[in-house]
């Protein structure tokens, strides 16, 4: 079966697979990148946290696997429990490589991803102090 046709087909976009695009036009694909997540947030803020993570998954087609994760939101970053930035991928080092049939199946695997990874991060810590 043909892969469906999808935003990120578009050679100006850097956009993770949508999964549903039949009703944007060629200059709405152009511009879609540049339009922040909240009208509100500053640009900084536009692709940071759980919140961009959640927003950028209802764009993708589940099931996914932990491979599909890392290319559709492996660049977002999200605060560790410490107040730093840790990127997603990273985090999905720290979750099972299975299928995940939902946003919320994937949410959670991340929040528990980033406590493991917090563990790990806090023993190295410890060890090295």
């Amino acid at each position: 079966m043909p892969r469906k046709k999808h935003a990120s087909d578009h050679p100006n976009s850097d956009l993770p697979p949508a999964r549903d695009i039949g009703h944007l036009t060629a200059e709405d694909v152009d511009r879609i990148d540049t339009v922040p997540l909240r009208p509100d947030a500053p640009d900084s803020e536009a692709m940071q946290g759980f919140g961009a993570v959640q927003a950028a998954l209802e764009l993708e087609d589940f099931p996914m696997a932990k491979s599909d994760i890392d290319y559709s939101v492996g660049d977002i970053e999200v605060d560790d429990l410490s107040g730093g930035k840790v990127a997603v991928n990273i985090v999905t080092d720290y979750i099972p490589s299975r299928q995940y049939h939902s946003i919320e199946e994937v949410m959670r695997a991340l929040r528990a991803g980033l406590h493991a990874y917090e563990r790990v991060r806090l023993r190295g810590q410890k060890r090295a102090g």
